[in-house]
């Protein structure tokens, strides 16, 4: 069966790559390599090109998800591949961007909203709560699919930023929870082994943020 889904993946990719980052594979075939991915988290970023802060959040995103090697990226957009090309190409960022929504019936006069559209997605394929999300969020999984981390449009700059630099790089991918005489503070370590066994507490491991609605580690913002 993995070798079937292993050869599916490859001819989806060979055929309708549609550029060097923007791949047409289908929306069946997207959330079953979301749901395999061989990495311990995945972190699922909503895409549009006509939103500023989504093409200005969008590199940072790459550049920090590609420093981690535990996470997959998926950079999930239901616009038209001609619709973003310019700006892929122009980016330059080696990232591969997920398009669904593809076989959906096109109008001369049309309402048709691709933010609307992944969220939906994202919510009937994945079952994650996207109410409050929009382009430029992104939400973090661990390997049984439950939500780590979920920014949404509440979320400003300096808070987003620093959720995806500490979470991602300072936690996941640079603390050795093993290594003797290890100066990191015991509630960072905490975190990290809850993180890796993936036997947090939704109630344990995550709080409100002031008005927000994002959750975060509750020892992130005690790390300098």
């Amino acid at each position: 069966m993995k070798l079937i889904y292993a050869l599916l993946i490859l001819l989806c990719t060979a055929t309708q790559s549609v550029s060097a980052q923007i791949l047409n594979l289908g929306d069946e075939v997207v959330v079953e390599k979301i749901k395999h991915s061989d990495k311990q988290f995945k972190l699922i970023y909503i895409f549009c090109n006509y939103c500023q802060i989504s093409i200005e959040r969008y590199p940072k995103v790459v550049q920090t998800a590609q420093n981690n090697k535990n996470i997959e990226a998926f950079f999930i957009c239901a616009q038209d591949s001609s619709d973003i090309v310019l700006y892929t190409d122009t980016c330059k960022m080696k990232a591969p961007m997920y398009l669904i929504n593809q076989d959906r019936k096109r109008k001369m006069i049309s309402f048709y909203n691709p933010i609307k559209a992944t969220c939906k997605y994202l919510k009937k394929r994945l079952g994650i709560d996207t109410a409050k999300m929009g382009a430029s969020d992104f939400c973090i999984l661990d390997k049984d699919g439950k939500i780590i981390i979920q920014t949404d449009w509440e979320t400003d700059n300096n808070e987003y930023f620093r959720l995806l630099d500490e979470c991602l790089n300072r936690l996941w991918n640079r603390v050795d929870i093993n290594k003797e005489n290890n100066n990191t503070p015991t509630r960072v370590k905490k975190l990290c082994l809850v993180l890796s066994n993936e036997v947090y507490q939704k109630n344990d491991c995550f709080k409100k943020s002031g008005a927000t609605s994002v959750r975060q580690p509750r020892y992130i913002k005690d790390l300098t």
